[in-house]
């Protein structure tokens, strides 16, 4: 994957896959794989056996984020092109995948006699604080992602953090009250039931 341009102030992110990214639309036989007609110059050919390259692990975390605020969408701004369109977990955490699997290992950390254990259990939710932060930073700078300043202002990496201090619409009330309005709470109390036997039986 080879992307050109450095990182903006917008909430685009364009990327490519398999091919090479311009400001202007490459010729038949420049694309990466392509099968277009004539021969391929030697710049092209290095480039395309280059495409593929490490990346950071936590660039592949959130992929499934609703309002796009782990890939940098253009859907995350509304038509005013200034206020963001938060939906869902979106609005507690920019990362939600991290922070379950940290909050797992903390409430199983509170359920073990012993401190070197609970210590273990405790680092996903380190790996979340951490891995969230160096995302969020590598996003600010274009790096794997996109995270623009609107975003940025209304979201946060610990969870609920922006909804408790009222940088979203409406308030603390209004942006829980949207929050209930946008999950399934069905499944939330399953969950939290499912939970509480858990702790119950120990």
């Amino acid at each position: 994957e080879l992307v050109s341009g450095g990182s903006d102030d917008t909430c685009s992110h364009t990327a490519a896959s398999g091919s090479i990214v311009s400001g202007s639309d490459p010729a038949p036989g420049r694309l990466a794989g392509g099968g277009g007609g004539g021969s391929t110059p030697p710049a092209a050919t290095r480039e395309s056996g280059s495409r593929f390259k490490i990346r950071c692990p936590f660039d592949f975390t959130d992929s499934r984020s609703q309002t796009g605020v782990a890939k940098g969408t253009p859907a995350q701004l509304k038509a005013d092109g200034q206020t963001v369109d938060l939906h869902g977990l979106d609005r507690v955490t920019r990362h939600p995948g991290l922070w379950s699997f940290g909050l797992l290992g903390l409430g199983n950390a509170l359920l073990v006699p012993s401190i070197p254990t609970r210590l273990w259990l405790s680092m996903p939710a380190m790996v979340a604080l951490i891995g969230g932060s160096h995302t969020d930073s590598r996003h600010r700078r274009g790096m794997g992602g996109q995270l623009c300043e609107q975003v940025d202002e209304v979201t946060s990496n610990i969870p609920f953090l922006a909804m408790l201090m009222g940088r979203q619409d409406g308030g603390v009330v209004d942006s829980f009250v949207a929050l209930g309005d946008e999950i399934k709470v069905l499944d939330g109390a399953l969950a939290a039931a499912a939970a509480a036997l858990w702790v119950a039986r120990r």
